[in-house]
């Protein structure tokens, strides 16, 4: 018998763990984090959440962990090199985009706020390949459904608000 918990991203993980209906897995806890990665996170209230999204991903691919910089290289063919490339620069990244945050108004004279397209975008599509594959779902259809694991958790579990 086995029980997950976690918190912010490992609550995230812990209620994608949840939804496969795995028979060892009994229970769960999950604190301050997203049952849909689409509803609570990138598209929120049905519109992309480009602050929340940009300075999260800016500011977490520094220190990604060994094992999730392994996963990116196996499975997008990038070398150790390019990851580290991406890390300093989204490192810089960050700084710019918190800085134009600040800004009075925000946001509108930052390059790296306004840049389109979304995908390809420079160090997050090297050190998070996963978010274009998120960000080119804007509409509801099979690849969003997967990632809204309320939807199928059937074990018991705190929070139960977050599964309604």
């Amino acid at each position: 018998m086995v029980g997950m918990s976690g918190s912010s991203a490992g609550a995230t993980t812990t209620f994608a763990a949840a939804s496969t209906q795995h028979p060892t897995l009994r229970a769960f806890f999950a604190q301050a984090g997203a049952s849909s990665i689409y509803d609570d996170v990138v598209y929120e209230g049905q519109s992309i959440e480009m602050e929340r999204l940009w300075l999260w991903v800016a500011r977490n691919i520094p220190g990604l962990s060994a094992s999730h910089r392994d996963a990116v290289m196996r499975r997008f063919g990038v070398s150790k090199a390019e990851l580290d490339a991406a890390a300093a620069s989204a490192a810089a990244r960050y700084a710019r985009l918190d800085a134009a945050r600040q800004t009075d108004p925000p946001f509108i004279e930052s390059p790296d706020w306004m840049r389109l397209p979304l995908t390809g975008y420079p160090d997050f599509a090297t050190g998070q390949p996963c978010l274009d594959e998120i960000i080119t779902h804007p509409a509801a259809d099979g690849f969003r459904a997967a990632h809204n694991f309320r939807r199928t958790i059937e074990i018991p579990g705190f929070p139960r608000h977050e599964l309604v």
